[in-house]
């Protein structure tokens, strides 16, 4: 890197050490004479020596955030040293995607998509941005096709990211493709790198918007011309009202062949889904299965269950729309311990921002005041039907 000299660590066993290892990508190697690395508790790796540098050129405010107070040079990459001392890199320690507090590695997102679009792409840049409004943090996939084969190419394209996505990180990227004329627009090194840090300032500033409204476009225009397949067997036609059903929000008219993610399918949604096939087919549907097969159609062949090719009769077939096949009303609040005559303090609230699933467990351990817990929509209830208490006393909050 820049602020070190060249060949500061360098491997002159390359490739006769990394194969007699049988590593997956080969080691950096060791220090030259003048440097020392290390790697700290959290993974993260910093040199020090007289060939790294002192300081940057008109930012003297700089190296207070780029040392530590021992004089260790924060490098920004994410490492591991073997017992050979040979240093092997991981990533980037600001190449972390946070969706909902669980972290992903860019890099390994990237991995992911760069297998599934194969040679269907010219390159493709995948980096974290974060939507007004967001509470969290998304995926985004940016891409330059390699053929301009007509719209079919870009909603396979978008399916095959989206699947990779979902599969490796339980969330929905945001997908848009460049046209010919803005491929310019990405910010490349001189090594021809795309630089994440600037795709997502260019992102938040609207650079993109164009690019990004063309594609959604493209690909509702696809859609909505090519949603007509219908079902061929009551099994697919009970799968299909069931998903749309799942999210009646959809802009548009889902068939067997559509995917669920191409719908804004989200992770609560998905849970639904599977409570809702749960309780119909007398079966516990994996979510890796929903996740595998989005479409009803593939769904149907990859459960294969009896209960498919049962008749539907009225009674079942409006159970399994509404969702109240074997799944009670919803309510949000779960009463933990109820309220008594004998303690005057303040109800306890406890509030889970994502999905809630330790009612049961938080009743064994409970406080010894009036306690309730939120519980998102879609959840299903424990098997003991916890009800809620009235409202408390409205000066509590």
């Amino acid at each position: 890197m820049t602020e070190t000299c060249a060949g500061a660590i360098f491997n002159l066993q390359c490739p006769k050490y990394d194969t007699v290892q049988r590593l997956e990508s080969a080691s950096l190697g060791r220090c030259m004479p003048g440097i020392e690395m290390r790697v700290t508790q959290t993974g993260h790796f910093e040199v020090r020596g007289d060939v790294v540098f002192r300081g940057y050129f008109g930012n003297p405010t700089a190296p207070t955030e780029a040392f530590t107070p021992d004089g260790w040079f924060r490098t920004g990459d994410r490492v591991t040293i073997d017992t050979s001392d040979h240093l092997h890199l991981t990533g980037r320690s600001e190449d972390v995607i946070n969706i909902n507090g669980v972290k992903f590695e860019t890099v390994d997102v990237q991995t992911v998509v760069d297998q599934a679009l194969s040679s269907l792409v010219e390159r493709a840049a995948v980096f974290s941005a974060r939507a007004p409004g967001m509470t969290t943090e998304q995926i985004v996939v940016v891409y330059v096709p390699k053929t301009r084969e007509g719209e079919a190419n870009i909603v396979a394209i978008e399916d095959l990211v989206v699947t990779a996505c979902v599969m490796s990180t339980a969330s929905r990227p945001v997908v848009f493709s460049l046209r010919p004329n803005s491929v310019s627009l990405l910010p490349t090194t001189t090594l021809d790198k795309i630089s994440r840090a600037k795709m997502r300032s260019l992102l938040d500033n609207g650079v993109f918007s164009a690019e990004a409204e063309h594609h959604k476009a493209t690909v509702q225009r696809h859609l909505s011309a090519t949603n007509n397949r219908i079902p061929v067997t009551e099994a697919e036609a009970l799968l299909l009202e069931g998903f749309a059903a799942t999210i009646p929000s959809t802009t548009h008219r889902l068939d067997v062949g559509s995917s669920i993610f191409s719908a804004d399918f989200t992770s609560m949604d998905l849970i639904r889904l599977k409570h809702r096939l749960d309780a119909r087919l007398g079966i516990s549907v994996p979510v890796i299965t929903l996740l595998k097969h989005p479409t009803a159609r593939s769904l149907t062949a990859a459960l294969d269950q009896p209960a498919l090719g049962q008749p539907i009769t009225h009674e079942s077939q409006d159970a399994f729309f509404t969702g109240s096949a074997g799944l009670e009303e919803y309510d949000p609040a779960v009463t933990l311990v109820p309220p008594t005559s004998t303690t005057n303090k303040t109800p306890l609230w406890l509030i889970h921002p994502g999905v809630c699933k330790g009612a049961r467990l938080s009743q064994s351990r409970a406080p010894p005041r009036h306690a309730r817990i939120s519980r998102p929509a879609g959840l299903r209830p424990s098997r003991t039907r916890l009800r809620a208490q009235p409202d408390p006393i409205p000066q509590h909050h």
